[in-house]
């Protein structure tokens, strides 16, 4: 789970470049709803992640106080990467 924007930018290029062409990561924050204070928000997890190599295929629940986005690389970037 990414604490801090700074870390997620940092995090990111790595998780792209460490993931095969057709893997995937799940990305979590703490939902709006569980009241626990974060600046990590789908938004910020998004902007980031599109910023780099991965874009966002689904949205989910991970339990009652965190919510996830599963990320791939994509689709145009998948060929060079094999």
């Amino acid at each position: 789970m990414a604490g801090k924007v700074g870390n997620l930018a940092t995090r990111l290029p790595q998780l792209g470049n460490h993931s095969q062409p057709v893997g995937m990561v799940w990305l979590c924050w703490p939902d709006k709803a569980s009241k626990i204070s974060s600046v990590v928000s789908q938004d910020t997890i998004r902007n980031a992640a599109l910023a780099e190599i991965l874009v966002d295929v689904k949205v989910c629940a991970a339990d009652l106080i965190r919510s996830g986005l599963k990320m791939v690389i994509r689709n145009d970037l998948r060929a060079g990467l094999s």
